[in-house]
């Protein structure tokens, strides 16, 4: 098998059909031996339905049906999992990724690279993802040591080497593109027209999308930890300057006992300081707590296609 498609879905009854379409007129086009592998996250609406009717109808492509929704990038590494090919291609159902891209990533592969990642031009979001998506990279990239680009998604092709790799990282909370980065191999970009969403709206709320910032930087860095100490550190100078302040002025009698400003002022900056602190080490704590566990990052309900 040359060319393995993988691709996570969630609430895309709408898209499915016409990703088939374009995918296969795409594959077909490029004269190789192809799979898509079509993965159901829990979907709540009737999308596990149609990528299996899909299976049955095509014999190169198979799906996946989750038990229940683990996330977009646990479905990614059980996609992944399945996978057969040499190459592998990754990227979204919503067709803003366009399948007729692949092409163009592949023929970069064959240059002697092992990631070659799609970097989206003239991006249809909204002003207000694509400036907090920059935002955020900016940070993450300082956290965590990286050269993540904001123009860069899932869209992807890798090597069957890369992701022998990828899938011996154990970690539970995962990110497929920042694990790329991580793992490392020779890599390249192809610029692509980044497409409109074809129907739906995007399943990340905004409170959604903060914990999901979190939890990758937690996975990914632990600055965070020295971000905690350093502003203790600063917290304790502010507090003993206070401190220090009200004994001078108390000493040359320009105060009474009228303390009480001062002194819920020195509580609330420690009391925040703490507070702070200990937010930070329960975001570790809790991410320790659900890795020990050992729990698996996905079980498969319903296989199908695929010749069986």
């Amino acid at each position: 098998m040359e060319l393995s498609v993988v691709i996570p879905v969630y609430r895309a009854a709408d898209c499915l059909a016409e990703l088939h379409r374009r995918l296969t007129a795409t594959l077909g086009g490029m004269k190789l031996d192809y799979e898509i592998v079509l993965v159901d996250d829990g979907s709540p609406d009737a999308s596990g339905d149609i990528i299996a009717e899909i299976a049955r109808r095509d014999s190169r492509v198979v799906s996946l049906l989750l038990s229940r929704n683990f996330g977009q990038h646990a479905a990614v590494t059980a996609g992944l999992t399945e996978a057969r090919g040499h190459w592998i291609v990754v990227m979204d159902c919503d067709l803003q990724d366009p399948p007729e891209s692949i092409p163009a990533l592949y023929e970069k592969a064959q240059q002697g690279y092992d990631v070659v990642l799609g970097r989206r031009i003239g991006r249809k979001d909204s002003f207000f993802k694509r400036l907090t998506s920059r935002v955020w990279f900016a940070i993450f990239n300082h956290l965590a040591d990286l050269d993540a680009d904001p123009a860069s998604g899932n869209f992807s092709i890798v090597s069957r080497q890369v992701i022998a790799e990828l899938l011996r990282v154990n970690d539970v909370h995962r990110q497929y593109l920042m694990l790329l980065r991580w793992l490392g191999f020779r890599r390249a970009y192809v610029d692509y027209e980044h497409g409109a969403r074809f129907a739906g709206r995007s399943s990340y709320s905004l409170s959604r999308l903060v914990r999901h910032s979190m939890t990758t930087i937690a996975a990914h860095s632990t600055k965070l930890l020295y971000l905690a100490i350093w502003m203790g550190f600063v917290f304790m100078l502010i507090s003993v300057g206070l401190a220090g302040y009200v004994i001078v002025q108390k000493l040359l009698y320009r105060i009474g006992v009228q303390g009480w400003a001062s002194l819920m002022a020195a509580v609330w900056l420690v009391g925040g300081a703490v507070l702070f602190s200990l937010g930070v080490l329960g975001i570790y704590i809790g991410k320790i707590f659900e890795q020990v566990k050992q729990r698996p990052l996905f079980i498969v309900r319903k296989r199908i296609g695929g010749g069986e």
